[in-house]
């Protein structure tokens, strides 16, 4: 026996219709009303003041010129009041960076990475090597002979206030640092000294500014950065702006 198809009222019809119709529309209209953050840039210099009364022995390394331009310092942006002013980058592909040991050093000696990332240690040279971090979670040690690696993904993030001190147990000189973020907004200056900050949201912000070979560091006042108003943020560290030191 077949049964009779019946087709729906016209009024549930246009009903559903009119339903779906609105369903599909309210994330556009609340996409469209959600306020745009204005987005700006910032850029400067980080210099070395130097003092004839408390020398730096290692200075001739990193200030370059008549300038006094500080290579391999950390600058990190950091909003004040507002902590969910930097985007979310939940989808974010995570890098790898390297750590060489070379001629009885970490090469590069300073690293600044993202939460997420992974650093890849590897021994490029005869001597029988080692990795040691204490202020990561977990801790680790780990001997590398030649041309053996490993991999690492940090736990820890403290920005520019803390870094992940790395040693090797065998060399006391070897010393490396890694400074880990929770936002993409910190920077690493080369000989010129400079820094630049690009697509940040306007607000009120201060910059922590780190040199570990030095034992430097400082943070600066507040400031309002915005895209009517964009002025160097120039930083000159002295001696007296050595942290202290727990070794």
């Amino acid at each position: 026996m077949q049964r009779s198809l019946k087709h729906p009222e016209p009024q549930l019809l246009t009903g559903f219709i009119l339903y779906m119709a609105c369903l599909l529309a309210s994330p556009i209209l609340s996409q469209e009303n959600k306020p745009v953050k204005t987005l700006t840039q910032l850029h400067g210099t980080v210099q070395y003041q130097t003092d004839t009364e408390k020398p730096w022995r290692f200075a001739r390394y990193y200030v370059h010129g008549v300038e006094k331009f500080l290579a391999e310092s950390i600058i990190e942006l950091v909003p004040v009041g507002d902590k969910n002013l930097f985007p979310n980058q939940s989808e974010r592909i995570s890098k790898t960076h390297l750590m060489d040991q070379e001629n009885f050093m970490f090469i590069p000696e300073t690293l600044a990475i993202q939460l997420g990332d992974k650093v890849r240690f590897k021994n490029s040279e005869e001597a029988f090597h080692n990795v040691m971090c204490l202020n990561d979670k977990p801790p680790y040690n780990v001997n590398l002979a030649k041309n053996q690696e490993h991999i690492h993904q940090p736990k820890v993030a403290k920005g520019a206030q803390d870094p992940l001190n790395i040693r090797c147990v065998f060399h006391g000189a070897m010393k490396g640092w890694i400074f880990v973020f929770k936002h993409q907004y910190f920077k690493q200056t080369d000989k010129s000294g400079t820094f630049h900050f690009t697509n940040f949201p306007e607000g009120t912000y201060k910059l922590r500014i780190a040199h570990p070979s030095g034992g430097l560091y400082l943070e600066t006042e507040e400031r309002k950065l915005t895209q009517s108003i964009i002025t160097p943020w120039n930083i000159i560290l002295t001696p007296e702006h050595l942290k202290a030191q727990s070794e």
